[in-house]
């Protein structure tokens, strides 16, 4: 199995505006067909995103889909603001803004990123098995679409060592983080273990 996880594209940001409605800009639907055209234009099995439109726009152009109707959103990709980890991540991205992902890490509220990225793993191992259920074989490809630093998260939840990762939370590879996994043994085994 290959999962491909990125962030977001560049979206339309207002102060005015609650983020969770942003959507992407021109220049975000332009970089994410380019992210579409780097990655070799794949098929992929599966496309998962966050609850947030920008999220789901961001993964139906790199899917190449005519259509969001085949894209599954996994609420565990996005922590509300209100919530308690939601409150400290919040915090953090005041003070660290665009700081390595070593910072964020180090911080004394690098557990909440943590605890977000493992039920962010564990909705993503949620959708695989429900794909799994109905077509009875693993998906091939899977897109997995979030938000910044957290996509960092994720791979590391994934068993990704963090030395492997994109280092900065924004703006990488023209507004995106890229986690490319195939076949790792550490994803092996816990994908055997959605039986």
């Amino acid at each position: 199995m290959d999962i491909t996880c990125i962030r977001h594209s560049v979206s339309n940001k207002s102060s005015s505006d609650d983020h969770r409605n942003h959507i992407l800009s021109a220049e975000g639907v332009e970089l994410a067909k380019r992210r579409r055209e780097l990655l070799g234009n794949p098929e992929f099995d599966l496309v998962l995103c966050s609850p947030l439109i920008r999220t789901r726009q961001t993964a139906q152009l790199v899917a190449g889909l005519e259509s969001d109707e085949t894209i599954i959103t996994v609420p565990d990709l996005f922590y509300e603001d209100d919530s308690e980890h939601g409150q400290l991540l919040n915090a953090m991205f005041e003070r660290l803004g665009h700081a390595t992902l070593k910072k964020y890490l180090e911080d004394p509220n690098g557990d909440a990123m943590r605890v977000i990225g493992k039920h962010g793993w564990q909705g993503v191992l949620a959708k695989i098995g429900v794909y799994k259920s109905h077509t009875r074989r693993l998906p091939e490809r899977v897109l997995v679409v979030g938000h910044g630093v957290l996509i960092n998260m994720l791979g590391i939840s994934m068993g990704v060592p963090a030395d492997r990762l994109v280092h900065r939370a924004h703006k990488e590879t023209q507004g995106f983080t890229v986690i490319n996994l195939s076949g790792t043994v550490t994803l092996t085994k816990r994908v055997a273990l959605i039986d």
